[in-house]
């Protein structure tokens, strides 16, 4: 059996979730879609070995939890996971986030709205293709 790379992937916007769950599907990781923050978060206790993710900072589904629990979720699971914060807000603006990247626990920030481009960037930064 193949061993794929896994792909975090949490957007409440589900047009654009699914769309980018398609692309990165296409260049060969293994995806785990959530609409929600809380779910992801609640999957992040069983599902442990996530090496890339891109995390929607806030949704209309969860005010609780934020992109930043999950993302520190996903670092504590797997150290070396390569993690990616979207939001339609400005970096400027999200001091937590600047702060993450800083200390290296995010390797990045994506304005939305995500360009294709952006996305085949970032699935380049980390290794490529899923396999």
């Amino acid at each position: 059996m193949e061993n794929r790379k896994r792909f975090l992937l949490v957007e409440d916007n589900e047009d654009l979730g699914e769309v980018l769950d398609d692309l990165v599907k296409k260049q060969g990781f293994e995806v785990l879609y959530y609409v929600s923050l809380v779910d992801a978060l609640k999957q992040l206790d069983i599902e442990h070995n996530i090496d890339l993710a891109l995390i929607d900072l806030m949704d209309d589904l969860s005010p609780s939890v934020s992109g930043v629990d999950v993302a520190q979720k996903v670092k504590k699971n797997n150290p070396d996971a390569q993690i990616f914060i979207m939001s339609g807000l400005e970096l400027e603006a999200v001091g937590i986030v600047k702060r993450l990247i800083e200390r290296k626990e995010v390797q990045g920030f994506i304005k939305k709205p995500v360009g294709f481009r952006e996305i085949k960037d970032l699935l380049a930064l980390a290794g490529n293709k899923g396999q």
